[in-house]
């Protein structure tokens, strides 16, 4: 679980970063990424239900939780962050979505240390 202060709940973040936040697309995911002014990030997640059935999109939101979490000493801080999950992550092993999620976060400039 990622500690409550890095993540995004309110709608009103999620649709911020909807509109006003820059997306790169992946195989099987897409972050959206904005400034926060803050000194840490924030992550949310979507995982719709084209992905699966609920136990589907509850495994990948777990799995993609453990991914942000093992890239988190090494991200710049300031940023929200809000990762959208397509269907072909459902099928996808848990290394291959934290690979996915670490050359988006290189693409994206997040990464603090290269």
């Amino acid at each position: 679980m990622l500690p409550p202060h890095l993540r995004l709940r309110s709608p009103r973040d999620f649709d911020a970063l909807k509109r006003q936040g820059q997306r790169w697309r992946g195989d099987r995911l897409a972050p959206n990424v904005m400034p926060n002014n803050l000194p840490h990030n924030r992550f949310g997640f979507v995982v719709s239900g084209r992905v699966g059935r609920a136990v589907t999109r509850n495994r990948v939101k777990r799995r993609l939780r453990a991914a942000v979490r093992s890239w988190l000493p090494g991200l710049a801080p300031g940023y929200d962050v809000v990762v959208v999950a397509y269907p072909s992550s459902a099928r996808a092993a848990y290394h291959d979505l934290e690979d996915e999620l670490g050359r988006l976060f290189e693409r994206a400039n997040l990464l603090a240390v290269r």
